[in-house]
């Protein structure tokens, strides 16, 4: 029999999978792309929104002023809970 935690913790992947928008992003990106990402957003020179522009041209819906770029960036994302 598992316990109350492992109960909460299989509910809790259920009803919030990873929401994050660069993860989901990442997962359909070439490996090229995929790298030239990881660059730009290690970079604190590049600015989110621009983030965000180049891949909304490119057919990604990652919201239009980069807010899910920011979190993502700033740890506040799907990605840090794991």
């Amino acid at each position: 029999m598992s316990g109350l935690l492992d109960d909460i913790q299989a509910i809790n992947t259920d009803a919030r999978p990873n929401g994050c928008v660069v993860a989901r992003v990442m997962e359909s990106l070439s490996e090229k792309d995929k790298a030239d990402l990881v660059i730009a957003l290690a970079d604190p020179s590049v600015m989110h929104v621009a983030i965000a522009r180049a891949l909304i041209n490119r057919g990604h819906d990652v919201g239009a002023h980069g807010k899910s770029i920011a979190s993502h960036r700033k740890g506040q994302c799907g990605c840090a809970r794991g």
